[in-house]
């Protein structure tokens, strides 16, 4: 036969070349595969339902308003002046388009991974290990600055008492570009430990630090009022309309972080219906907090 009559060595390249074909398709068919939502919902997992509204409102509030929120008042201030409160407004109407997304996605599809599980059912599994990767990159170094920031305000506030601390346990610096700090491992191992212990004793010690973070950010609005100088608003607009868009450019990505509470959803009592009222109204609530600061 002709393919008997074929040299040994063209058959073997001929036999590597189909194998191969075959497991590049194989490998694309499970890079893009997409995860069933009927699979999904006939075998749920074993995550107990105990968080309801008010756990994911401060969830998402915690996430968005930090002690950033001052910083970034100033940094935003030097561009749009007065016109600040109207930068605010829009970066609150801007990001309502990306919430109601976030709100349709987290009624479709109810189960933990927030963007990673929608990108998995939509897209596929080698969009999602992208988005995860991302994910992961963006915890450990906002977790790290975060941490670093509250061992420093920790180390502030002992050394205010009298209580001297050394430099190691603060911002000890390597060089111009690193530095350590031995107590930013401290506060992450001690937030892990609270997230061990269970998804709803994180939530009640969040909701204690973050209603203690509203009540800060009120008396700040409130003690203000008292300062307001109707001298400083004139001009309203000193830089115009372009320095407002600056502005908003700057506040827009202060207020991300509202996305963080459908990473719940399967831990959520009734998410269909209590997952996009969250996140509207964590919008709503950053936004008039980052107008009245």
């Amino acid at each position: 036969t002709p393919h008997a009559a074929r040299p040994p060595r063209q058959r073997r390249q001929r036999a590597r070349a189909r194998a191969c074909a075959r497991g590049r398709a194989a490998a694309m068919s499970l890079l893009l595969r997409l995860r069933r939502l009927d699979a999904s919902l006939a075998n749920p997992t074993e995550l107990r339902r105990c968080l309801h509204l008010h756990d994911l409102l401060l969830f998402g509030v915690a996430s968005v308003v930090g002690a950033g929120i001052f910083v970034t008042v100033g940094v935003a201030g030097k561009e749009a002046g007065p016109g600040l409160i109207l930068a605010f407004f829009w970066a609150g109407v801007c990001c309502t388009p990306t919430a109601l997304c976030y709100a349709e996605l987290a009624t479709r599809y109810p189960f933990a991974g927030s963007i990673y599980s929608f990108v998995s059912r939509t897209l596929g599994d080698y969009f999602a290990f992208i988005i995860g990767l991302s994910l992961i990159m963006d915890g450990v170094v906002s977790s790290a600055a975060v941490a670093k920031a509250c061992a420093a305000y920790f180390a502030q506030v002992l050394i205010s008492a009298g209580i001297p601390v050394p430099e190691v346990f603060t911002n000890l610096k390597i060089n111009a570009v690193f530095s350590i700090s031995l107590s930013a491992p401290i506060v992450l191992f001690g937030m892990g430990y609270t997230a061990y212990k269970g998804v709803k004793t994180m939530s009640r010690f969040n909701n204690i630090l973050t209603g203690a973070n509203i009540a800060i950010v009120a008396v700040v609005v409130v003690a203000g009022f008292g300062l307001i100088r109707p001298g400083n608003y004139d001009p309203p607009l000193p830089t115009g309309l372009a320095g407002v868009g600056r502005a908003t450019a700057l506040t827009f990505f202060a207020m991300l972080g509202f996305d963080a509470a459908t990473s719940l959803a399967e831990e959520t009592v009734d998410p269909e219906r209590v997952m996009p009222r969250a996140i509207l109204w964590t919008v709503a609530i950053t936004t008039a907090m980052y107008m009245c600061i």
